[in-house]
């Protein structure tokens, strides 16, 4: 399954009950800045969180619609930090009327203002999905489906977008089951078979590890580390697809939704949901110490309730 981070979500409600230490009392909050997708029943907003401090909604909210008779709903994903933090990328639907909606991936500042279109994608049902910023922030890669005959069939590709120029290329993803991950390594995505490895530069694939097929969360750290949420662990991998290490995941903290790298690589901060959508917590795991803390709860905004992916930095 393909990661659903925008979807709407219906009736969600953020549901956390205090605060629980695991193992350790040194505190993160503040030193980090945490994105979120917010959705009520009619729109979706991105906003900004600094654990320990209120909320900020970043731009103006997207009102949701359908297309094609109703049959294809038009949403936004989550916002993705540019690894100078100066950016965000979102996917964001535009309805086409009959037609699906259209795929487009939208940058903004980071305070959420001058918000442009960056590249678009054909008005196909399965839309696009989530940008990954490569290391170095000058390009970005997304999943999306092209319209590659006249009788409107369609195929999977990356499409890679130089940001200064918006000049873009695409390189195949056949098979692909997870939004592409750029990291130091390569590009990241999950196949039946396992997590492929692409080299963005070549467009060669290779496997990088067998399994975690069905692995909808994963990260990269700075260094070039894989990590993979199991169901009670997250596993750490090398580009080679050698495990490093496995940190052991709380009980409280499951299922996981979603994971993120700290910017200096010796944290991982994880999101769990009561379903696919909804933002139950989160928590911070100190990878050296394999111990994790609770974040405080996410304040509420007006009536939006949070999605469970998210960026950190």
């Amino acid at each position: 399954m393909k990661r659903v981070a925008g979807v709407l979500v219906l009736g969600a409600a953020l549901v956390l009950a205090g605060v629980a230490v695991f193992g350790g009392s040194t505190s993160p909050y503040g030193r980090y800045s945490i994105l979120l997708l917010g959705t009520d029943t009619d729109a979706a907003r991105i906003f900004l969180w600094h654990p320990g401090s209120p909320v900020e909604p970043l731009g103006g909210p997207q009102i949701y619609s359908s297309s094609g008779g109703g049959g294809f709903f038009s949403g936004t994903r989550n916002g993705v930090w540019s690894p100078d933090g100066r950016s965000i990328a979102f996917e964001q639907d535009s309805p086409g009327g009959l037609a699906p909606p259209s795929p487009n991936i939208i940058l903004m500042r980071s305070d959420g203002t001058h918000a442009e279109p960056l590249a678009s994608g054909d008005a196909t049902d399965d839309g696009g999905g989530s940008p990954s910023w490569s290391p170095d922030g000058r390009q970005i890669v997304w999943e999306r489906a092209a319209i590659v005959s006249l009788d409107y069939a369609t195929a999977e590709k990356f499409a890679i977008i130089d940001v200064p120029s918006g000049a873009e290329r695409t390189l195949p993803a056949d098979g692909a089951q997870s939004d592409p991950l750029w990291g130091k390594p390569g590009i990241a995505y999950t196949t039946k078979s396992g997590i492929m490895l692409l080299d963005p530069a070549t467009g060669r694939t290779r496997l990088m590890v067998r399994g975690f097929s069905a692995a909808d969360a994963f990260a990269w750290s700075p260094g070039g580390v894989l990590a993979v949420g199991d169901p009670t662990q997250i596993v750490l991998l090398a580009a080679s697809g050698r495990v490093l290490g496995k940190l052991p995941i709380p009980a409280a903290a499951r299922p996981v939704c979603d994971i993120a790298w700290s910017p200096d690589g010796k944290q991982i901060l994880l999101s769990t949901a009561k379903n696919a959508s909804a933002l139950v917590g989160l928590w911070v795991g100190t990878v050296s110490t394999k111990r994790w803390q609770r974040l405080p709860p996410v304040p509420t905004w007006r009536n939006y309730a949070y999605n469970c992916g998210f960026s950190w930095r």
